[in-house]
């Protein structure tokens, strides 16, 4: 099987993908990232790396592929600060391939692992 990989976005988000063998899609507007993407659909790409600038805007054209295992479609944010989106997307597939909400798992755990000694030493040189 030969997986391809597509990155969606902005040039400065695309080529560094394209370094390393992704195919590349730059776009510069919301009109050209739909159009782009629906194109992408046909050419049977494994993973889709979307900027996460654009995950909302092409929220519709990726929704019906959600529950199929490709192309896998992850939005990646970049230079801007993180709107949350690619957290968000990266939580639903992980709740629907675990079956669990990890992410609220992570966040009821225990912060220090008493039988690691390790990390009760940083949390002791934190509080000093």
């Amino acid at each position: 099987m030969n997986a391809r990989i597509a990155a969606l976005g902005p040039k400065d988000f695309v080529m560094p993908f394209g370094a390393v063998g992704a195919a590349t899609f730059p776009v510069e507007n919301d009109a050209q990232a739909r159009e782009q993407a629906q194109a992408m659909l046909k050419e049977n790409f494994a993973v889709i790396l979307l900027h996460e600038a654009l995950a909302q805007t092409l929220a519709p054209v990726f929704e019906k592929l959600q529950e199929q295992p490709t192309p896998c479609i992850v939005a990646l944010p970049f230079i801007e600060p993180s709107t949350g989106q690619a957290i968000q997307q990266l939580r639903i597939a992980l709740r629907r391939a675990t079956g669990t909400d990890i992410w609220d798992a992570a966040a009821q755990s225990p912060q220090t692992d008493q039988n690691n000694p390790d990390a009760s030493a940083s949390t002791n040189t934190e509080s000093k």
